[in-house]
């Protein structure tokens, strides 16, 4: 099924989370969750505009043991029984819409994907999210995550505590932080607010960030040339 969420689909999301109008406030949330407030599934934000001239190709149209790297994105969340999967596109974008035309995923068009980076890209998807729901982001070039990974992430997002619950939960191996990225509706609300780069934003709110420790080298695993793609091969 194909569903193209620039025109419809998912929802546009409230841009007020508070009634004093304050987009910088922290949002609400229940300190005692029952089965009716627990957090939902995230939905996963796929930045996958960029050309991919080091790799020669889009990187969402290059194929790691017999599934392009979207595909393998696409599986594994499915797998891990998240929620709606939005791609956003850039370079390449009718190919690589045309190459997955039979995966359940949304589409969205960074139309500026020559002059932008990853960020901007997720700013495009952020419009259709549930204002309710956590997000994940998962850059095209990070496709080997496997599925236990994922549910680690979805869980520790669960599991979180408020008032103090984290924005933001990222796996971490050996010490370094990588990707999917997990995002509260609080965190992800504050991104067009702030204008600031992914990782500076991370930095601003440190002390609202968590890392779990995941025995998946893949969440540090980009592939951005055909060396890493080499490297990478089972």
């Amino acid at each position: 099924m194909l569903t193209d969420y620039s025109h419809h689909g998912v929802p546009p999301a409230s841009r007020t989370p508070t009634d004093n109008g304050d987009p910088t406030a922290e949002m609400t949330m229940d300190v005692n969750p029952t089965p009716s407030t627990l957090v939902p599934a995230p939905m996963l934000i796929v930045p996958a505009a960029g050309a991919g001239r080091r790799m020669g190709q889009a990187k969402a149209l290059t194929e790691i043991a017999g599934r392009t790297f979207l595909e393998h994105i696409i599986h594994c969340a499915t797998a891990a029984g998240c929620g709606p999967v939005l791609v956003v596109t850039g370079a390449q974008a009718e190919r690589v819409r045309e190459r997955h035309s039979n995966t359940a995923v949304g589409w969205v068009h960074n139309h500026r994907w020559e002059h932008t980076g990853m960020l901007e890209s997720v700013l495009c998807a952020l419009p259709r999210l549930c204002t309710h729901a956590p997000c994940l982001i998962w850059p095209v070039d990070c496709p080997l995550v496997s599925p236990l990974t994922l549910q680690e992430l979805q869980q520790a997002g669960t599991n979180a505590a408020p008032p103090r619950a984290p924005w933001a939960i990222q796996p971490s191996y050996l010490g370094r932080p990588g990707h999917p990225l997990w995002l509260a509706p609080t965190a992800w609300s504050l991104l067009p607010v702030e204008g600031l780069h992914l990782q500076a934003f991370l930095r601003r709110f440190a002390t609202r960030r968590r890392q779990i420790p995941v025995d998946d080298p893949h969440v540090v695993g980009n592939i951005n040339t055909p060396e890493d793609l080499a490297r990478a091969l089972p």
